[in-house]
């Protein structure tokens, strides 16, 4: 927003004209070009946010400021002025520096923060183990248990039946073809893509499963019954796994008077967290929740600008992408591994 005081003063100093000339122009402008528009007494803005965006945009990309620009990066408002400065940045070394500068950036959120540093550690280490098909992309694998922690952890809810294309936006940014494969081995079943992706399908299942019985609340019962379908997929994906819940279940019904909801799901947890790394209660604080959505959201705008038509070149946006959702410890590790080579 601008006064409009400040405005005249602009178009006076900028075309050498008296304050009330200035006023004239001004109003020209609102009327004839509608570039500008006054919202309430003597208060200017834009007549569209587009144009405010994009002379940021411009300003940045000119003055080649981009560490100033990616101190931005946790503001959800600011994202079109990253895409359209990405794709302003015509010289494959000055889209390289606004990339690096916003992975920097995205990094820095959290790296402080040892609760959110030790969940992106845990992931990362889930990750690695789970058995995938070898052409998804590990960055994705790692969006997706970062999400069913999100899930479990900071009260965001899983729309499988929606399509999961919905919950896990941040993986489908990275790799579409994952997340396309998982939705059709949940909808249809037992498929090649379910065989396949078995293991993420049932670590998705699960982590619904569980956000469900958190929003029946204290109807223990009705938990009980959500149970009895995921406890058969369970067993037929992991006899052992099948054996506890079914054991579990079977104490709950027979002490029901002694039993509420939140025990039955720290139980089938204990279970998740021994067998599978995953179900993990992390106690994040307010704050910490808001800073993992900035960082989630960060890294769905680095994501789609790795994707664009944009000038980085293929090494960056390869070096960039393999390092998404990970500890800085990591990070780190792989910058030193790099070095010695």
């Amino acid at each position: 927003l601008f006064e409009q005081e400040e405005l005249e003063g602009y178009i006076g100093e900028f075309l050498g004209i008296e304050r009330q000339e200035s006023q004239e122009v001004l109003r020209a402008i609102a009327s004839q070009h509608g570039l500008l528009i006054e919202r309430s007494y003597r208060v200017w803005s834009f007549s569209h946010l587009t144009f405010q965006e994009y002379l940021i945009s411009s300003f940045f990309v000119v003055n080649i400021d981009f560490k100033r620009l990616a101190s931005h990066i946790q503001k959800l408002h600011w994202h079109e002025v990253f895409l359209l400065s990405v794709l302003s940045c015509y010289e494959e070394a000055e889209c390289n520096n606004l990339i690096i500068e916003m992975s920097k950036s995205i990094n820095g959120l959290v790296a402080k923060d040892k609760n959110i540093q030790e969940l992106l550690t845990c992931v990362h280490q889930k990750s690695l183990f789970v058995q995938v098909p070898h052409w998804y992309h590990p960055a994705a694998i790692r969006a997706l248990y970062f999400d069913m922690a999100r899930f479990i952890n900071c009260a965001t809810n899983i729309e499988i039946n929606a399509g999961i294309e919905k919950s896990f936006l941040l993986s489908n940014s990275i790799d579409q073809e994952l997340v396309t494969s998982l939705a059709l081995a949940i909808e249809i079943g037992r498929t090649r893509h379910f065989y396949k992706n078995i293991e993420l399908v049932f670590d998705i299942d699960f982590t619904h499963t569980i956000v469900e019985t958190y929003n029946l609340g204290d109807n223990l019962e009705t938990c009980l019954n959500l149970l009895n379908d995921y406890i058969d997929d369970a067993a037929n994906f992991n006899s052992e796994i099948g054996k506890e819940l079914r054991l579990l279940q079977q104490y709950m019904r027979d002490n029901l008077e002694k039993t509420i909801c939140n025990t039955l799901i720290k139980k089938i947890q204990e279970i998740m967290i021994a067998n599978r790394n995953i179900g993990h209660i992390w106690q994040f604080s307010r704050e910490q929740k808001k800073v993992i959505q900035e960082y989630y959201d960060a890294n769905r705008l680095l994501a789609t600008c790795l994707d664009s038509i944009c000038a980085a070149s293929s090494k960056i946006r390869a070096e960039i992408a393999e390092n998404l959702i990970l500890p800085i410890a990591e990070i780190e590790k792989r910058k030193s591994e790099q070095q010695t080579e």
